[in-house]
């Protein structure tokens, strides 16, 4: 187990175990422009609870030349609760101090962004599937700190996928929507990340 940090797109909120289940596949390749259209390069990590490291469920990235898909399930949170999932992409993470965090993905070396990837009221069971896809040459606007970087290398990022609380569900409430969509009067806060480093080459 290799202790992260986990990103936190507005503040740094604390130290995040998270080891592999699935190792990268080795494919020798190093940036998106050594990618076959028909290539594939999977990744599948944890879900973890922020600041606690707990296992909660798992997300598997894929990626090919024309960009990056996500499935993300995970477990534990609260019925009744709006849940955003975010991407967060480092996209030079050799620039980072290691490892990748909330101070790196404002550092313009590093070229990192967010963007909204999926909003849910999360029912009774407390589960929650999310799938979003993120193309080559999209711009990341999101996040707590305005970023505006384009997504243009596919397999040399390092990607973090970020669960954000928006509090209970408010009818007629904007909390589907935006990095603090809800907040006020909710408070809006990461509880949860998968982080899947740039595939090994």
């Amino acid at each position: 187990m290799r202790a992260f940090k986990a990103i936190a797109l507005q503040l740094a909120v604390g130290a995040l175990i998270v080891g592999c289940n699935d190792s990268p596949t080795d494919t020798g390749l190093t940036r998106t422009s050594e990618l076959e259209p028909a290539t594939v390069v999977s990744t599948t990590q944890p879900v973890r609870i922020i600041g606690v490291g707990t296992i909660v469920g798992e997300a598997t990235i894929n990626r090919n030349a024309n960009g990056a898909s996500a499935n993300f399930h995970t477990s534990g949170l609260t019925p009744g609760t709006v849940y955003s999932l975010w991407w967060a992409v480092f996209g030079n993470p050799e620039f980072c101090t290691p490892p990748c965090d909330a101070v790196d993905i404002v550092n313009p070396l590093v070229n990192g962004g967010a963007e909204q990837a999926a909003s849910h009221v999360v029912g009774g069971s407390g589960n929650a599937s999310y799938g979003s896809r993120l193309n080559l040459g999209d711009v990341l606007t999101g996040g707590g700190t305005p970023t505006f970087n384009t997504f243009d290398d596919v397999l040399g990022s390092e990607i973090h996928l970020v669960v954000r609380s928006h509090g209970p569900k408010v009818p007629g409430n904007e909390q589907l929507f935006g990095f603090n969509g809800g907040c006020p009067p909710a408070t809006c806060v990461n509880v949860q990340a998968s982080m899947h480093p740039a595939p090994a080459p």
